[in-house]
């Protein structure tokens, strides 16, 4: 699996135009700023590669935020554009889809380490997406990070018994 991932990474690399010019943001501070949330949400319903990578990397770099956390109550929006990206791309189709996958289930995981955040994903259609990417998946990484999230999920009132009886 290894290889295959490092082939089409070496792949999708000697495609890029390496003159271009190359853009990036330097952040010294970790506080959700609402246009980024805005670029955030809009990435994730664009469905476009470049925007989607982009809004998983500030979903992890907020999630390891501790002077201001990300709440999910604050952006509902959020949970909603992660739940039609989610529900559009499982199964996925390349590689590329299959690691956003992996990297977004590891960002809500860190974000649900908060309490409010737990509720805030209980109470949204997401779950739903969850159960059926965890019932259907046989990816390693990406169920060890769904265990993780309804683990701390169960600590707020979630029920796996149809899980369990699905499995």
């Amino acid at each position: 699996m290894h290889s295959s991932l490092s082939a089409e990474l070496k792949k999708y690399y000697e495609k890029a135009d390496h003159s271009a010019n190359i853009h990036y943001l330097k952040r010294t501070k970790l506080y959700p700023v609402m246009a980024e949330v805005k670029h955030l949400i809009m990435g994730f319903h664009s469905n476009i590669k470049e925007e989607v990578i982009f809004s998983i990397n500030t979903l992890l770099l907020f999630s390891v935020n501790t002077e201001a956390p990300f709440l999910f109550n604050q952006y509902p929006y959020v949970l909603e554009a992660i739940h039609s990206y989610i529900s559009k791309n499982y199964p996925p189709k390349d590689i590329m889809t299959m690691e956003c996958l992996r990297t977004l289930t590891m960002a809500l995981r860190n974000l649900l380490v908060n309490h409010k955040n737990m509720q805030a994903v209980l109470e949204s259609d997401l779950v739903e997406v969850l159960f059926k990417v965890f019932e259907e998946n046989t990816d390693r990484e990406l169920a060890r990070n769904m265990t993780d999230i309804f683990s701390s999920l169960t600590r707020v009132g979630l029920d796996c018994k149809e899980l369990f009886m699905a499995i």
